[in-house]
């Protein structure tokens, strides 16, 4: 999901609950629309993403690159 998507946004509760970034917001005054298809690239690759962890050990990165080896080929034998 990408970010403007995230309630934190969607909703006056960030930055310490100061209205920002939807209303009365001191640190910007310009317009603004977190509306849905704002980035539809982003919309559209964000679902296919695979996020693994980097500082892991070796070991455990093997065991996960195994794993999405294993998933893969599932998806792709349908």
């Amino acid at each position: 999901m990408p970010a403007y998507k995230y309630k934190l946004f969607r909703q006056p509760m960030a930055y310490q609950n100061k209205g920002c970034p939807l209303r009365g917001c001191p640190y910007y005054q310009g317009q603004y629309e977190y509306r849905d298809g704002l980035c539809p690239n982003a919309e559209a690759l964000l679902p296919r993403l695979v996020n693994i962890g980097c500082m892991v050990a070796e070991d455990e990165a093997k065991r996960l690159a195994d794993a999405l080896r294993t998933a893969i080929a599932r998806a792709e034998a349908g």
